[in-house]
């Protein structure tokens, strides 16, 4: 008898499973002491030897725990999260035995709304928990109270212990996500981010404050229970929140899933209000060209009492000056994008057929101003850029393609001429202009140092030109029927056909440029005709020169040897004509345009 009462079965001790006396074992009689730790350890062995027993022993404790928060015993509760984090550590790998058990006390510990302490502990809990990387995840396990809970965290906003909540909410969300956020098939952060993203951003933005606001706790340490004063700020809880939204963006981009979170900030924005477009470079750009144009109306308005305003002409040279200065130093892209600004703002001519003839000078010295301006950019953006990096995609965006091509069948000889010499430069990407700038009939090409068939076409080119070829041809036609065309205007042409044909390096372009040389020479043909005469004969004969160079430079290029020897035959048998005839004009155009080298 007296052994069983040495070994207490006179109490019922041992009656009571092994696994139960081991969890209970455990939790000290005062809780001042802490946890047994060689209780503690026994508890991991056995749970290691007999894992079928570990699901019972893990409810048995939650249990416990369950019943002590129901007491209001808060320092064995916070001891016996500390057990769940060893066993949770410990039998990592057994993980989903008992990780439902685990979630629902760490949830009924959660909804202690107003315990700072427990709150802080089954935060951390939870922390450890989510640093463990499970090989075969329970997809059936759901986080939806923990978001809901850790938001609400965020959100916390009675004085008393706010700050530091709210950095238990920001925990708890970084938490969660470093646990789902990767894994494919559980995706409960993404699920529940229009929850999560808002909260972050909300204490970004807490106000700085010059004071820390002191937030004494009594915090029992499982280990050894003292008393901690803690501080918490506003600047650390703006702090914490950007590191985590740091990191959330992080892994949106290599998940592929950064559209969602940048969404979610819009949307804050728009409902709190906070989407205010701040200043850019191009708003300056825009001020500057209203004050240019403001300049004009000005002046206009000035013209009609005084003829003289040097004041006006200054500020407007001073203004076109600053342009070019500022879009000198840009970088490439920003560069082409101040060019399209300025194209953009380009007045419109002979649309009111009633314009005073003061204020078409006045619209008409500003789009000469303007496109000045845009050639000098040009020259700059032409000479700094790289060949190789160039699309004309990238270089002709419809902003500015548009009014581009329009200014080629301008009335005006000024404007086609710089609009001419703007798309030259824009699309001359190997530097051809300084070699084909002159209409010349060439026996031997090799002296212009033009590529052979080496260069290889750009995909992005070819698509542009089979999409805008037809609008360019279009208004290229306009331009060489002009009358007033001069001599400039003509080299400006073939040069432009010249560069456009060898930067696409194209058959079918090629073909195009071919077919549009041909109606160009019937529709003159036609014109020449006594009763239908309407351009001069010098503009007659430049066109055809302008035609033959072209078809001289583009079949020995690409080495059509039946088309080059016509061409060649052509041109000399042209050329004694005009000569024996003795005309004077065209002799003097032929000797001009039909140099043979």
């Amino acid at each position: 008898m007296s052994e069983y009462i040495n070994n207490c079965f006179c109490c019922g001790y041992y009656l009571v499973r092994r696994y139960k006396r081991l969890v209970n074992d455990i939790f000290p009689q005062n809780p001042l002491h802490g946890l047994d730790r060689n209780n503690l350890e026994r508890l991991r062995f056995y749970a290691v030897r007999k894992p079928e027993k570990l699901d019972k022993a893990f409810r048995y404790l939650c249990e416990k725990i369950s019943r002590y928060l129901n007491n209001r015993n808060r320092p064995y509760v916070i001891l016996g999260i500390t057990a769940m984090d060893d066993i949770v550590k410990s039998c990592y790998q057994l993980l989903n035995i008992f990780v439902d058990d685990y979630l629902e006390t760490l949830r009924l510990v959660l909804e202690e709304r107003d315990d700072l302490e427990l709150i802080e502990h089954a935060v951390a809990s939870f922390e450890s928990f989510c640093e463990i990387r499970e090989e075969a995840p329970n997809y059936q396990r759901n986080y939806q109270f923990f978001v809901h809970r850790f938001t609400a965290l965020c959100y916390y906003h009675d004085e008393m212990d706010k700050n530091k909540l709210r950095c238990l909410g920001l925990r708890g969300h970084h938490a969660l996500f470093r646990k789902t956020a990767n894994d494919e098939l559980q995706n409960d952060a993404w699920k529940y981010m229009d929850q999560i993203v808002p909260s972050i951003i909300f204490n970004m933005e807490v106000a700085e404050q010059n004071q820390s606001q002191e937030a004494t706790t009594t915090t029992v340490s499982p280990a050894n229970v003292i008393i901690k004063n803690e501080q918490m700020t506003n600047e650390e809880t703006s702090t914490l929140a950007d590191i985590i939204f740091r990191d959330i963006f992080n892994r949106a981009h290599s998940n592929t899933n950064i559209s969602i979170c940048v969404q979610l900030i819009l949307v804050h924005l728009d409902k709190n209000a906070k989407w205010i477009p701040g200043t850019t470079i191009f708003t300056g750009m825009s001020n500057l060209l209203n004050f240019l144009k403001k300049s004009f109306r000005i002046e206009l308005q000035r013209s009609k009492g005084s003829p003289k305003y040097p004041d006006e002409h200054k500020f407007q040279a001073a203004v076109i000056s600053g342009i070019d200065d500022f879009a000198e130093n840009l970088p490439d892209f920003q560069m082409m994008e101040i060019i399209q600004c300025i194209a953009s703002s380009l007045p419109t001519l002979y649309q009111n057929t009633e314009e005073h003839a003061s204020e078409f000078n006045s619209n008409f010295r500003l789009q000469l101003l303007l496109l000045k301006t845009i050639q000098k950019i040009t020259t700059q953006y032409q000479s700094e850029k790289s060949s190789e990096a160039i699309s004309t995609l990238t270089t002709f965006p419809h902003q500015l393609f548009d009014p581009l091509i329009k200014l080629i069948s301008s009335p005006e000889v000024e404007f086609r001429l710089l609009a001419l010499e703007i798309i030259q430069l824009l699309v001359d990407r190997w530097h051809y202009a300084d070699r084909l700038s002159k209409i010349r009939i060439f026996q031997d090409i090799s002296q212009l140092g033009l590529p052979t068939g080496t260069k290889r076409s750009r995909l992005s080119d070819i698509p542009f030109m089979k999409k805008f070829g037809h609008q360019f041809r279009s208004q290229l036609y306009k331009c060489i029927l002009f009358e007033n065309n001069t001599k400039k205007i003509f080299y400006a042409i073939y040069c432009l056909m010249n560069i456009v044909t060898l930067e696409a390096n194209d058959p079918d372009v090629l073909v195009d440029v071919i077919h549009f040389c041909f109606e160009i020479q019937s529709v003159i043909i036609k014109m020449m005709d006594e009763d239908q005469r309407k351009l001069p004969k010098t503009n007659y004969y430049g066109i055809h020169a302008l035609i033959a160079a072209y078809f001289n430079l583009m079949s020995k290029l690409y080495d059509i040897n039946q088309f080059s020897d016509h061409v060649d035959q052509v041109s000399e048998d042209i050329a004694f004509e005009q000569i024996s005839g003795c005309r004077e004009e065209s002799f003097v155009l032929c000797t001009i345009c039909l140099i043979s080298i």
